[in-house]
């Protein structure tokens, strides 16, 4: 009983902070649809208080003498009258209810997940390798996203339905107490059931979460156009098409039956709280029979009784939907206060930090890796095993290494998505953990390699490189010129305001090659004293990588770069290369020298170059 209450209260607390939420995304419309849905509440009991008069006046009128019908008559085409202007009223304040709903739902739907994203945007990088991450986040998008609106909305009906149910009860109470208690009693098992199922419910939706994002991740693959080749090729689409339809079967043959019990029950429950009435009708006719009512007084009680029943069964249903929602509630407030330290591997900011600490322009001491060491979270694997190594500030560093020996995970420390698990990182002497993380940030320009293929204009796509500079033109068009994409750029329909990709339909979508050479000039966009480039030509061809290398000195001036590449072509102008093996730095020094040496990087220098001879 105790964590029966304690879990009510719990619901009742997310009220008022799912009303601040409604409030803050629509604050007009949720003033109006609440003042609505108080006026809905005493519609309902003035008409039913309308009938009982007019049906006195019919039956006075009848029992009169034939010279005052008329005043009678007069007194009851009023009432009609106040009827009519009742039911217009009510049609009035439902549909204006109706027009409000559609704005309402839509500006909190769109502020909730503007919400989810501000918070997406405070978690580092080690949160997107959790995947108690992404189920927590998924409840929080879609099911929360989708019932914070029926969440306000039930509870402004809720309100409404109880302020029509107390006058009637009330009204029903003349009649006689046992009148209203006997509909209260009975209806009560509706309000176990309804909580029952709605927790039911919640467990059943948070058990399907992992296979429904699985379902979305197949809809994906089934329908989008990137996997197309590969999924015809190999024959994948019936192997494919067969998985989504065992879980949609699942899916459905799990809600039926939690359906098909509510539903039995529901209809069981109904029967229960009938008895109430009927009770009620028949006590009332058989005081009207012996004239203790009126017909009039009949007639109130018979519509209030019901109305007073299907009232009360709608509170309590309302109520278990009411709390069945607050549970999805629970999970996108417990989002929104998500802890930025919650998970292995977040970023620890320095005692020392202070958003006054600049990084000095140009870099003085340059980039310094002191032992460090690091494994991804949640993991056991040393991905990174004692690296040390110096950049001088205009030093441009090659990182070579067969996949998997680390090349981009010293990336991610060195722009701090993530920080060492031993060692240190410094820029000009200091840990990058002193400085704070967005000037940090602002100092790298970075071209991954999966970098990402926005689809959207050729202007944002570049532009985004330096997000204040997206309408700067000039400086688009230079970023553009150095990354060697301008001539295709300008035989583009729209040029520069042409969208790019296929998600809409006036794109235009570009080979691989072309797409590197648009993420090359973002990288290019930015105005970063260090330049990180991973596999930045691994998509053109020989030409085009050519073209770039020979004026690499030339884009490159005045910054600090690091190169990763398999290319040994790429590599080989660089000052100094490092090269990796299991996380381990086994050779270091210029091309000449470490040819000189004879070790590792010589085996795969030689081996690439007997590939083009």
């Amino acid at each position: 009983m105790l964590k029966f209450l304690s879990e009510i209260g719990k619901t009742i607390s997310n009220y008022p902070r799912a009303v601040i939420l409604m409030w803050h995304a629509s604050p007009k419309e949720m003033t109006a649809f609440t003042l609505f849905n108080l006026l809905s509440a005493f519609v309902t009991p003035l008409q039913i208080w309308l009938s009982k008069y007019i049906v006195d006046g019919v039956v006075a009128a009848i029992q009169v003498t034939e010279g005052t019908a008329s005043t009678h008559l007069r007194q009851i085409a009023i009432l009609i009258g106040l009827q009519l202007l009742l039911w217009l009223a009510s049609n009035a304040i439902t549909s204006i209810q109706t027009v409000l709903t559609y704005p309402l739902n839509l500006k909190v739907s769109y502020y909730t997940q503007e919400l989810i994203f501000q918070k997406l945007s405070t978690l580092d990088l080690a949160f997107f390798e959790s995947p108690t991450f992404f189920n927590q986040m998924t409840y929080a998008r879609e099911e929360s996203i989708r019932r914070i609106p029926n969440f306000v909305n039930n509870v402004s009906s809720l309100l409404s339905s109880l302020l029509m149910l107390i006058t009637l009860l009330i009204m029903v109470a003349n009649l006689h107490i046992l009148a209203m208690l006997s509909i209260i009693v009975l209806s009560i098992p509706h309000l176990i059931a309804t909580s029952y199922f709605g927790k039911r419910w919640f467990s059943l939706l948070l058990k399907q979460t992992s296979e429904k994002r699985l379902a979305q991740y197949l809809t994906t693959l089934l329908s989008t156009r990137e996997p197309v080749k590969e999924m015809k090729l190999f024959g994948l689409y019936d192997v494919l098409v067969d998985r989504f339809r065992t879980l949609y079967q699942k899916f459905v043959r799990e809600n039926h039956t939690l359906s098909f019990k509510q539903e039995i029950s529901k209809v069981a429950l109904d029967l229960l709280s009938t008895l109430s009435t009927a009770g009620i009708w028949l006590y009332a006719a058989i005081r009207a029979v012996a004239q203790e009512i009126s017909i009039g007084d009949m007639i109130l009680y018979f519509q209030t009784s019901e109305r007073a029943r299907s009232s009360i069964v709608s509170v309590f249903r309302s109520s278990g939907i009411f709390y069945e929602n607050s549970l999805f509630l629970e999970h996108l407030f417990s989002f929104l206060d998500l802890d930025p330290n919650a998970v292995e591997g977040t970023l620890q900011s320095s005692e020392r930090e202070t958003e006054k600490k600049k990084v000095s322009r140009p870099l003085q001491e340059g980039i310094v890796f002191d032992d460090v060491s690091f494994k991804y979270p949640g993991t056991e694997e040393t991905v990174l095993k004692d690296v040390s190594f110096a950049i001088s500030p205009g030093e441009c560093v090659a990182i070579v290494g067969r996949n998997g020996a680390g090349k981009t995970t010293l990336v991610k420390l060195l722009t701090r998505l993530y920080d060492p698990n031993d060692g240190c990182i410094c820029l000009d002497g200091t840990d990058l953990r002193e400085y704070p993380l967005k000037e940090l940030h602002s100092q790298f320009s970075v071209i991954f390699q999966d970098f990402v293929q926005y689809h959207f204009s050729v202007r944002d796509n570049i532009g985004f490189g330096q997000a204040g500079d997206c309408e700067n033109m000039e400086r688009i068009r230079a970023a553009a010129e150095k990354a060697g994409s301008l001539s295709r750029i300008e035989k583009l329909p729209q040029q520069f305001d042409t969208i790019l990709g296929r998600t809409l339909e006036e794109g235009v979508d570009l080979s691989g090659g072309e797409w590197q050479k648009i993420a090359l000039a973002r990288a290019f966009m930015r105005d970063a004293q260090v330049l990180i480039l991973d596999e930045p030509t691994a998509a053109l061809d020989a030409v085009a990588e050519e073209e770039i290398f020979q004026r690499f000195n030339e884009l490159t001036a005045g910054k600090t770069s690091v190169i990763i590449s398999h290319r040994f072509s790429t590599v080989k102008m660089a000052d100094q290369i490092i090269v990796l093996e299991d996380g381990c730095i086994i050779e270091k020094g210029t091309h000449d020298e470490l040819i000189a040496q004879n070790g590792t990087y010589t085996r795969m220098y030689t081996l690439q170059a007997q590939r083009y001879r």
